[in-house]
């Protein structure tokens, strides 16, 4: 009798196991996405970071060939997801409330960036002095 008593905590100590990992594993939350640009095409190798604005721990991420992200194993609280890509504007969206076990999805958009150029002028005296239309002849001390 003792080992079949021995067997029998040992199995029940293994499915409760087991119990406790599904548990914990149903519990995970998670922030995914896909980043593209303004005609729904993918951004593959867009940076993503998701930031827990509760606690200020951030996790950079980088979208793959489909313009998909996934950050697993977040606390629940307040995020904030910013994308950016070399060329492109960069997008925040704020105020993301996770729950805890919620896999929530937060597409980002990217519009292409303005390029601003400045052209300065500025003003030198000519080297010809175009407003005199005779010959002069200029005598110094």
């Amino acid at each position: 009798m003792r080992r079949s008593s021995k067997w029998t905590v040992v199995g029940c100590l293994a499915v409760g196991a087991l119990l406790l990992a599904g548990v914990a594993q149903a519990q995970e939350s998670s922030i995914q996405g896909y980043v593209t640009d303004e005609s729904n095409a993918a951004l593959p190798g867009a940076s993503v970071v998701v930031t827990n604005a509760d606690t200020g721990i951030s996790r950079e991420l980088t979208t793959n060939a489909k313009g998909y992200y996934l950050a697993q194993y977040l606390q629940s609280g307040n995020y904030s997801v910013t994308a950016s890509l070399e060329g492109m504007q960069t997008v925040k969206r704020e105020n993301i409330r996770l729950l805890l076990g919620q896999a929530l999805d937060v597409n980002l958009k990217l519009g292409v960036e303005k390029v601003t150029e400045a052209i300065v002028v500025t003003a030198e005296s000519p080297l010809v002095e175009v407003s005199r239309t005779s010959a002069a002849a200029y005598v110094s001390e």
